[in-house]
């Protein structure tokens, strides 16, 4: 039933994407969608680090883990090198709650998105719902995205103001 209703929140967003106009006369919001995977680095890469970790009652707490994600995508906006830093709460199980903060450089333009994200893990494996702003060459742009064991689908708004 769960993996049901993540395939219909995937499946619903991809149909978003053909009713929002990817271009749109002045004064209005521009939304182009995108798709996107994420490939953890770590361990190895520099700059990982497994953050600090604690065990209250048998569960998992993390803070402050640096993971480094290579993001590969058709907009170059979204293609670069992905830094998070995540903190989390897990049962025994590695189920619970995760958030953070990331900062993705993009590998193709001069601009990098910087924000925060939450995840869910469960048995399946993870979603995370992500937010952002555009820097450099993004100024102006916001990002919002889920992603769900390392597929991502989102949107890139440019504010009429830009």
């Amino acid at each position: 039933m769960k993996k049901q209703l993540i395939l219909g929140m995937v499946l619903l967003l991809v149909a978003m994407s053909f009713v929002v106009p990817s271009q749109s006369a002045s004064g209005e919001v521009i939304r182009t969608t995108y798709e996107a995977t994420a490939t953890n680095l770590c361990p190895g890469y520099p700059g990982c680090t497994s953050g600090e970790w604690s065990f209250p009652g048998g569960n998992f707490h993390v803070r402050d883990m640096v993971t480094i994600y290579s993001s590969t995508s058709a907009d170059g906006r979204v293609s670069g090198i992905n830094t998070t830093v995540m903190s989390a709460n897990w049962d025994a199980s590695f189920v619970g709650v995760g958030w953070g903060t990331y900062r993705l450089e993009s590998d193709v333009f001069d601009g990098y998105w910087k924000g925060t994200y939450t995840v869910q893990m469960d048995e399946w494996g993870y979603i995370c719902k992500i937010r952002g702003k555009g820097y450099g060459a993004f100024e102006g742009l916001q990002l919002k995205a889920i992603e769900i064991n390392g597929s991502v689908v989102g949107v890139i708004s440019e504010l009429p103001s830009h």
